[in-house]
This record gives C-alpha cells, structure tokens and sequence, in this order.
C-alpha cells in the first residue's frame, strides 16, 4: 500500500527535524569525563545526604535491566551507567552527571504502562549522551565544584527552583544564581527528544507512550501553578516538543506494542513503590477503586494486599494475596509476599512452605530469600539460613537488609570478623558513619584473613574520609 499524502509530509518532517537521530554527537566544548565522574562524586554525596534511596531489589533489578535494554541501543556509551529511584512523592526524573539516572518513587503514580517509563529512561539517558549537564557546568566558572555538584543537585530532584536548592543544600547566593544557567533549554530538550526516540524504537517499543505520559503532565497544569508536576519544571512539554513526538511516531505507523514479558513486572513496581515505599493510606485508597472495577485483577488485589499488610492488616493482606495467586498460580513475587507477611504475623510453618515455593520458581528473586533465611533462622536452621544470605550477598552486594542479617548470623557463630565487616558495610550503606566506623575498625582488629582485613581497610578508608567531611561540614554549620 502506498503512503498517503499526509504520512509523507509526515515523514520529511521528522527527517529534516531529526537527520542523523540515534547516535549522540560529541560536543567539543563539554568538560573531560574524568572532571565529570569528579562532580559526579560529589553529586552522588548530596543526594545520599538529602534524599532515601530505594534498595528494594524487586524494583532496583527492574529499573537496571530496563535502563541496560535501552542502553544496549548504544554503540558506544560515554559512562558507565547507573539507574536509581528516590523515595519522592513528585512526578520527576532527571540525569545526574556521569550517567546516574534518577526516578521518584511517585512518578509511577502518574504512569500506567511500562512504554512510558522508557520513554522516560531513553530521554534522561540521551541528556547525558549528549553531555547536557557538562556543557553547562563546564561554562559555570564562578563557583567551585562542590557547590557547583549542590545546584544540580537542587535542581535537578526538584526542590523548587533555584533559591530553594539554596537554602535545601547550604549554598550561598552566587550558587542560587548560577543555577539558573543550569536549567535544560528548549533546544537540549529538543536534542534530548530526537536521540531519545531512536533508542526508544531500537528497543522495541513505541514512543506513544512518552507522548501520552507528556500530555497527561501538561493537562495537569490547568489544576494551578502549584500542582504542575515537578518534572515540567526542568523538561518543558511544550506543545512543539509534544507535536514533533507524535509526528515522529505518526510517520512510523506508531511503533510495536509494549513487551508483555516485563509489562507484568512494571505493575508489580509500581504497586510496590505506592504500597511498601509510599503511603500505604493512599494506596488502599487507590487499589479499592482498582478493585470495584476489576475485582479480580491480579496486579490491584497484590498492591491492595501489600497496603493492607503496611496498615497492620495481615489477615486481610494474606486474604488479598492468596485470591492473587488464583490467577497467577506460582507466580514467585505473590509467593514472595506472602510468605514475607506470614513470617511477620509468626506464622513461620506457613512462610516456610510458601517461601521455599517461591525460592524454586524464582531462587533470584532477593527478598523472597532474605525472608527465608530469616524463617530458618527462627527454626534453628542457622547454617542454611547463613548460605542463602551469602548467595544474595554475592549477588546483590548493596542490599542492606542482607548485609545486616549475614553479619547477625556470622556473630552468633563466633565469626565476628565477618561478622563486623557485614554491619560495617550496613551501616555505611544507611549513612550511619559512626556506628560503620566501629564495626569497620573491629574488623580491621579482629581479621586473620587477608580478604576480610583487606576489605575492611578499604571500606575504613572510604567511611574515615567520609565521616571527616561530614564533621567539617557539622561544624562549618554550626559556627
């Protein structure tokens, strides 16, 4: 069938507008990678100090595998790249230096399909391709890079402009007025948007999604200044950015449909942020309206379930997730749960059977084996409760809760130089420099192994220093 008229307008359109599209050209004019992990360095402190992290593995291992599908679109990327969700309630996303691409928890309140995400990720990932975020900190000359790292910082998780990033992040009033060169232009969003598209399609979905996510922001600033969503404030959807989208995807017949292989997962995720890492009020609101319309959808009986469960309600909770699992029989994340909540309510025979279920159908699903571990634990089964947490451990190196059982389990077995190093690496992953500092230098004093003393003086030298910046800034502050 030949195109008709309009599609071919359509298409030389989008060719003149994004010749070339798919690989991101290097400015010469960007600062050095080197100078950009630096800041990077600093940016990640700021966030680490200002802002919770979410480690939950089920949605840490997602967000990396989809951020690593687009980026496989890439011939050669410029960083190594890290993806990350923040415990926020706005609708937000943006690009840290150095390729650290960050989510509020919150913005998945505002999406309902797995294409809107990554179409979010593509054009977060494309800014620093095209060293966005460099360019503008390489003419910023006045300020030094710490502070330099802060207004980004500010800025960039949206709160609330530059003379609140100011005042959040302990800056002074040159610093607020930099930051206002800082901001994404209509032509990076626009160059953002074009390399963003074509790993969007590289990866198998369709952009409609980015399209339907920009139009359901847009309409949202007619409820009034204050309830226009945060990410507007940094990336602008325009009607022009919205209008060029759409003729992109118009001009390829719309693109593929979503990928039904993690489709089911993003609804897992997004249940999991609103129920376990949110407010769980608000979510048992959210899944009783899902459910009067859908009472048995899988995906709504789980986020109601996980809610009711945050409330105090197990009963219920197990209720929910078992009338889950008659539509999805085995499914290990609804297994997973429900042997987590059965374990909470001491039910322990009951979490064991479901949890050891759950380990066969999926042994990488990390909380699923924590909550055993935890269970064989209770039961006196120490040994191998200690060898599933050293599995997860060497899986998932940053997963806290593991970290701390495995140094509780190492202790009670009289191993306590493993034992401090694990509640050294704990501590220092929640911020507790004091408390990782103790464990750390214990240890140090206790190892008779080369790998365990080893470990420990790197990871003393990391938290030492850290914990000296921290008591300079206390006492700055407090002078």
């Amino acid at each position: 069938m030949k195109p008709t008229l309009k599609k071919l307008v359509a298409l030389f359109t989008v060719l003149a507008l994004l010749g070339g599209m798919g690989v991101a050209p290097r400015p010469a004019f960007a600062m050095t990678k080197n100078k950009e992990e630096e800041l990077s360095r600093e940016f990640m402190k700021l966030v680490g100090k200002h802002f919770e992290e979410i480690r939950d593995p089920m949605v840490t291992v997602y967000i990396e595998e989809l951020g690593r599908r687009i980026l496989a679109t890439i011939p050669d990327p410029q960083f190594d790249y890290r993806f990350h969700i923040v415990r926020e309630s706005s609708y937000n996303a943006f690009a840290g230096p150095a390729g650290h691409i960050f989510v509020h928890s919150g913005l998945f309140d505002a999406m309902e399909r797995e294409d809107e995400l990554v179409g979010i990720l593509a054009h977060e990932i494309a800014h620093v391709e095209c060293r966005h975020i460099s360019q503008k900190v390489e003419r910023s000359t006045k300020i030094g890079l710490a502070t330099l790292a802060g207004v980004a910082a500010g800025l960039l998780l949206g709160v609330g402009g530059a003379a609140a990033a100011a005042s959040a992040l302990t800056m002074g009033s040159v610093a607020a007025a930099q930051a206002v060169s800082l901001a994404y232009s209509r032509e990076d969003e626009m160059q953002a948007d074009q390399i963003g598209l074509g790993m969007i399609e590289k990866s198998g979905y369709s952009a409609a999604g980015l399209v339907t996510l920009l139009n359901r922001f847009r309409d949202r600033q007619w409820v009034g200044s204050t309830e226009v969503p945060t990410y507007l404030k940094t990336h602008p959807a325009s009607e022009e950015r919205i209008g060029n989208i759409s003729t992109w995807l118009e001009a390829r017949g719309g693109g593929p449909a979503p990928r039904a292989s993690t489709a089911k997962r993003f609804g897992y995720v997004a249940a999991r942020l609103a129920a376990v890492h949110g407010d769980p009020d608000l979510a048992l609101r959210r899944y009783a309206t899902r459910l009067r319309v859908a009472p048995q959808d899988p995906v709504a009986l789980y986020g109601y379930g996980l809610a009711l469960a945050e409330s105090g309600n197990r009963a219920a909770a197990i209720e929910h997730l078992t009338a889950a699992l008659k539509q999805r029989a085995f499914d290990p994340v609804l297994l997973g749960d429900l042997g987590r909540i059965f374990y909470l309510d001491g039910q322990f025979d009951k979490a064991r059977n479901v949890l050891e279920g759950a380990s066969s159908a999926a042994p990488e699903h990390a909380e699923g084996q924590l909550f055993l571990a935890r269970t064989l634990r209770e039961q006196g089964a120490g040994q191998e409760a200690r060898e599933i947490l050293e599995r997860i451990v060497a899986t998932l190196p940053e997963y806290p809760p593991a970290r701390y059982q495995l140094g509780e389990i190492y202790g009670m077995q009289g191993r306590l130089p493993e034992a401090h190093l694990n509640l050294g690496i704990y501590f220092k992953s929640r911020g507790d420099l004091k408390n990782s500092l103790f464990h750390l230098k214990k240890a140090n004093a206790l190892a008779t192994d080369g790998e365990t003393r080893r470990a420990a003086e790197v990871l003393l030298r990391e938290v030492d220093k850290d914990k000296r910046e921290e008591d300079k800034e206390k006492a700055r502050q407090e002078g």
